[in-house]
Order: C-alpha cells, then sequence, then structure tokens
C-alpha cells in the first residue's frame, strides 16, 4: 500500500522526465469552467477524437491532427480534466482527501499505473514516472491511448511581446438576427448568453426549462437592437473601480449586476440590455423559466418568465467535503459550508435531526456523537458544551499522540528525541529509539501489543517486553514501506477501528475481528467503492458509501450478528 508522501514524490518527480501523450475524451455532462480565471480559458476539445500533449516540466504544447491548438508560451487555463494533463497542479492540495487504503493498481495504455480515488474525481498516474494518463469525474473520462517518453525536449521559440499567441474567440460572419419582439410585462426577460461568457458552454436549453441566472444589465448599446430594454429598479452602490461604480439593480422578482459611469439615484429608470454569465459574480440569483430560445452562431438569446419558477432551495447539499460520524444509532452528516448537521437514524435511513451548531466557524464531526468548532465541543443531539477527555500523562511528559484510551505517545520535557510508548493500565512505559520513524498505531491484539511505525513492526507481550522487531527499508532513502501496508491477515497489520480489528485481507476484501479473541466477526467486499467505517463493535459496524458519480454519502453498509450485511439508503 502506497503512502501518501510516495504518491506526492512521484507527482512532484514527474517534471524530471519529457512526454507525449495522445488522449481521448468522453463526455458524459456538459463541462463548464471555473468561476474566475486568471488567465483565457483554453477548450481543447473539438471535433477532433483525440489530442495530443507534450509536455517537459512545466513546458506544454497541444496538437490536434498535426495542427497546434495551444502554444509553449501560451498562458491558458484549461478547462475540464483535461487541466490534469496541461495545467500545473498543487498536487498536496490536489491529494486532500486521499485515503491510501483506497489506492489500487491497473493499467492504462500499456502502463502500470496508480489509481487514486480523490474526492471529487479518480486519477491514474504512471507507477513509475508519476505522470498523469487518466482522470474521470461524473462529467467527463479523458485517458491516454498512447504514451512516449521523450529522449530529447526541443523549446518553442518564444515570439516577441507584441507577438505572443494569444488564446482568442473567432467570430464566424452571420446573417443578421431575425426574431420576434422581446415579450412584454415587467417580469418578463430577453436575456444574451455569449459563449465566452458561457466559457464556452450553452446548454440545450429548451422552453419550459428552469434556469438560475447571474444577470448583468448592460448600459452600452446592445449588439442587436431586439436586445433593447427600459426597465424600472432599486440600485444598491457597490465597489469604485477606476471611473466607474458598480451597482445592484433590482425590480420584480429579477436581480442583476451593473457597471455606471455616474452616480445612479436610488431608484432609476434605466435602458440597456440583459446578459447572463456562468461567472457568479452577484450572489442574488434570478430563478426564472424559459420560454423561448433563439441561436445564433456560438452564442443563444432566451426568453424567460419570472412567472411559474421555483426558488432554489435555501440549504446547500450535503456533499463531498462534509464530515461524518456514527454512534451506532445515528449517522451524523456535516453541510460543507454551514455549521449544521444532520442524523439520520442508521436502522431506517430517515432523517430524524436537523441541528444548527451555534457557531460561525466551520466545524467537523468526531467520536461518535460530537461537533468541534475551533475551541469548542458539543455532543449531538441536545447541543451540550462537552471538554476533550485528558489522559493521565505525569508530570514532566508532553503527549504527543493517542492511539485510543490506553496507549500515548510521550516524550521527556528534558529534549530528548527518543519517543516514549506510555500504557496507562496497567500503568508501564518503555522508552524506544525509532529515529524519525513515525509511530502510525498501537494496539493490543490477542495477548501480543503490536507497534507500526514508517519502517517498523515491532511485537510486544503484555508486560511490553520486545519479543521482536522488523526493519523495513533505510531510513536514510527517504521512503517508508511500511507506510505502503500490503493485503493480509497477519496481527502486525490491523486497523483499531472503534471496539474491533480490521484487517484489509485482500484486495476489496476487509475482514473485521474481535480484538481480544483474535476471533473473525465478519468480512465485507468493497470493490472501488470510497468508503469509511464510521462505528464498529460487535453488535453493530456501520460504513458509510459515497455514490461514485455524485461524491455524495448517500446509503451506509450496516452488519449485525443476527442479519448479516444490508445496504441502508439515506432518505435526503
Amino acid at each position: 500500500m502506497r503512502s501518501l508522501q510516495s504518491v506526492l514524490d512521484l507527482l512532484t518527480s514527474k517534471s524530471k522526465v519529457a512526454t507525449k501523450i495522445v488522449v481521448e475524451r468522453i463526455e458524459k455532462h456538459p463541462v463548464h469552467g471555473l468561476g474566475w480565471m486568471m488567465y483565457p480559458p483554453f477548450h481543447p476539445w473539438t471535433d477532433a477524437s483525440t489530442l495530443t500533449i507534450e509536455r517537459n516540466g512545466t513546458s506544454r504544447r497541444a496538437s490536434q491532427n498535426g495542427v497546434a491548438v495551444l502554444h509553449q508560451h501560451e498562458q491558458v487555463q484549461t478547462i475540464g480534466l483535461a487541466s490534469y494533463f496541461i495545467d500545473s497542479k498543487v498536487w498536496v492540495n490536489e491529494l486532500a482527501g486521499l485515503d491510501r487504503i483506497n489506492i489500487s493498481e491497473s493499467e492504462v495504455a500499456g502502463r502500470d499505473v496508480l489509481v487514486l480515488p480523490l474526492s471529487d474525481l479518480t486519477l491514474s498516474i504512471d507507477a513509475k514516472y508519476g505522470v498523469v494518463l487518466a482522470a474521470e469525474d461524473s462529467d467527463e473520462s479523458v485517458r491516454a491511448v498512447s504514451v512516449e517518453f521523450l529522449d530529447q525536449w526541443v523549446d518553442e521559440e518564444e515570439p516577441p511581446a507584441e507577438e505572443v499567441p494569444k488564446y482568442t474567440e473567432t467570430r464566424e460572419e452571420l446573417p443578421p438576427l431575425e426574431i420576434p419582439p422581446a415579450p412584454s410585462g415587467n417580469r418578463n426577460l430577453r436575456v444574451l448568453c455569449t459563449w465566452g461568457a458561457m466559457e464556452g458552454i450553452i446548454p440545450e436549453w429548451k422552453p419550459g426549462d428552469q434556469v438560475s441566472l447571474f444577470l448583468s444589465f448592460d448600459l452600452d448599446d446592445p449588439p442587436f437592437e431586439q436586445l433593447k430594454t427600459t426597465r424600472r429598479g432599486y440600485t444598491e452602490p457597490g465597489e469604485i473601480y477606476g471611473n466607474q461604480r458598480s451597482y445592484k439593480f433590482h425590480a420584480d422578482g429579477w436581480n442583476a449586476v451593473i457597471s455606471a459611469k455616474v452616480p445612479l439615484h436610488t431608484e432609476e429608470n434605466l435602458t440597456g440590455y440583459f446578459t447572463h454569465s456562468s461567472y457568479a459574480d452577484t450572489s442574488r440569483r434570478t430563478s426564472a423559466v424559459i420560454t423561448a430560445v433563439y441561436r445564433h452562431g456560438k452564442d443563444a438569446i432566451i426568453d424567460v418568465t419570472l412567472d411559474g419558477a421555483k426558488p432554489p432551495r435555501y440549504q446547500e447539499s450535503l456533499d463531498w467535503s462534509s464530515t461524518s460520524t456514527c454512534d451506532g444509532e445515528t449517522f451524523w452528516l456535516s453541510d460543507k459550508s454551514l455549521p449544521f448537521v444532520r442524523g439520520f437514524n442508521v436502522s431506517t435511513g430517515k432523517l430524524v435531526h436537523e441541528i444548527s451548531i451555534p457557531t460561525f466557524n466551520e466545524i467537523a464531526l468526531e467520536s461518535g456523537n460530537r461537533a468541534r468548532a475551533a475551541k469548542k465541543l458539543w455532543e449531538l443531539p441536545d447541543l451540550k458544551e462537552a471538554t476533550d477527555p485528558v489522559p493521565a500523562i505525569p508530570a514532566g511528559w508532553k503527549l504527543h499522540k493517542r492511539f485510543g484510551k490506553n496507549f500515548h505517545v510521550v516524550s521527556a520535557d528534558n529534549g530528548t528525541w527518543k519517543q516514549t510508548i506510555l500504557r496507562i493500565k496497567p500503568f508501564k512505559a518503555i522508552e524506544l529509539d525509532l529515529g524519525y520513524a513515525e509511530i502510525s498505531t498501537i494496539y493490543q491484539y490477542g495477548e501480543r501489543i503490536y507497534l507500526r511505525s514508517d519502517l517498523h513492526q515491532i511485537t510486544f507481550n503484555q508486560d511490553l517486553e520486545i519479543l521482536s522487531v522488523e526493519v523495513h527499508g533505510n531510513p536514510d532513502a527517504g521512503y517508508w514501506p511500511l507506510s505502503d501496508l500490503p493485503p493480509g491477515d497477519s496481527p502486525t497489520l490491523g486497523f483499531p477501528i472503534g471496539s474491533l480489528m480490521m484487517f484489509h485481507e485482500q484486495q476489496d476484501i476487509y475482514a473485521f475481528h474481535d480484538p481480544k479473541t483474535t476471533k473473525q466477526l465478519t468480512t465485507v467486499n468493497l470493490p472501488k467503492r470510497q468508503f469509511e467505517v464510521e462505528y464498529a463493535s460487535q453488535n453493530r459496524i456501520v460504513i458509510s458509501l459515497k455514490n461514485p458519480e455524485s461524491r455524495l454519502i448517500d446509503k451506509l453498509l450496516v452488519w449485525e450478528p443476527q442479519t448479516g450485511w444490508r445496504e441502508q439508503n439515506l432518505e435526503r
């Protein structure tokens, strides 16, 4: 099993090799760009079925059918998953949320790869060089069909500054726009949606569709006379930039932003035209129903009415960035952006609690039924304030890590760098010289106590006397082999979970044991699913499962000794 550090090192080492990769794409849903971009957006996919990407460190270029579509010195931001092949990434951020247990092996374009299931996509990287060879999420799949490692790299000649190629939108010559007059009425709008403002993706709208619009009201002359309208509404002043000021402009249920070169009254009669952008430049969206759609080249004009539109949900959905915990009876799930938690009954999947935590800080759920925010801790569901248990560490010692209630890693205040294992009951301390290796777990299983560090597997008897020591790898090599635990059921390969011990016996197969008797209670098959063991006892095991497409936790896997395993959908 790979460590996160070794995967990170592998990804960052890819700058040492020059590559030529041909990739193909399968679109599942339309892909939209970011809300704000430092550089112009680059949409790599046209009618061509493949894209050829050459890369050497931070230098990259791309072509389709032998024609350059991205030059080496152009500064762009790539839309969609092709960015993992073209743009530079801060990999320590990209790998956030990766669980090394879920890393698997596969093959892409004849190359061995490591498959990394991240929070909102899955990456496949070359097992030797760290180059990204496949990326897939709920919207698209981009995959290498051939890989070539280049012996030489020839830089493109950088053109003079004034001649640097720019990624620009070219417009074809179009016939005059012929559309009927705009619908009348204060709650009816005609809205221009340009290809550029929509980041290259204009949905296949049709009459009757409900849309959320981020409207601007442009005071300049419209590109088409049929767009011009005069509206009376209320203004709210915003920021001043240069010789202009932004305002919010709203009336009759619609909301827009405007940029004015002269001060505006609180209420104004303004002439201009509405535009919609996929950039969320205002927190006030307008919900509307489409009544007509007109296409003009790459752009679209839509007529909408506010009548009959349903407002969006007030509460954002609980998604992949949520935290979760379970006390055996209730599964708790937090909101990604609000101090808000929901509790689901484990037996029925029904929503039984919706609780707002009294804080403005981000919260994290833990310890079965606790919510933490900054320095405060609450018990759920009654929001009783709680405190962290204080381990009985003798004076003169500094606590570094806790492994359950009984085992702790401490060091003396005299500055020694040696690590001391402290057992509370029955009390015993033993000093270990492990160098710079970090202790990852300590647990009792049967009659033995096991310690695992980045380099060591140490077995103790119940008196904490060392029975065996295994050292793996070379600490000077910068590689920690025991961070990459292979599947197996050896007592040294356990993972303490709740009051049980879990073993990754073989690929996709996990077993749960009673740590006192070592008796196996059950096994479970979890092929290619992102999961988290939320609760584990001899009476019940609860595992949360993420939907591979939506990345939402939408069901639980529950084990009970009388009935075995069952899936329980969460009723949102």
